[in-house]
């Protein structure tokens, strides 16, 4: 079987496709908060209100959650470490029955990464070239890391 890559061109977070089309992805960072935590909730609603407003003018952007194992037995092996020695064992028998309990319940215990995907521009028109693009994103980056510095 003979599998082709679906895109043109990779540049950082830049993505070219077949089509023509330029595509920027970025992670997006999930966020716990406590529903007792009102300040976290409307500091939390304020950037979502200030993301909402800077993607309207884009026409078209792809937005995808993929959940990732949390690997407890391993980061469980990692803690044990720290285990005082004079309490190995009991701590060593919570700890499993910790993870024992968790997965029962819940199955698989996962965490959710975002990825977002914003169409930049088609590239139809041969006067525009990739670097031009590159040059227009990277402003574009700076001025959205400069709006987020000032929301801090």
């Amino acid at each position: 079987m003979n599998l082709k890559a679906p895109y043109a061109g990779l540049r950082d977070n830049l993505l070219l496709t077949k089509t023509g089309e330029v595509w920027a992805y970025y992670r997006v960072r999930s966020e716990s908060i406590s529903t007792a935590n009102y300040d976290a909730k409307e500091e939390s609603k304020k950037r979502m209100r200030y993301f909402l407003e800077s993607i309207k003018g884009y026409q078209d952007f792809h937005f995808e959650m993929y959940d990732h194992d949390l690997d407890l037995r391993n980061k469980f092996k990692e803690i044990s470490k720290d285990f005082d020695d004079e309490a190995f064992n009991v701590a060593e028998y919570y700890s499993k029955e910790t993870i024992d309990v968790l997965e029962q319940e819940l199955q698989m215990i996962t965490h959710n990464s975002f990825v977002m995907g914003v169409k930049i521009r088609e590239l139809a028109d041969d006067a525009v070239t990739l670097k031009e693009i590159l040059k227009v994103h990277y402003q574009i980056r700076l001025s959205v890391l400069f709006r987020i510095l000032v929301l801090m």
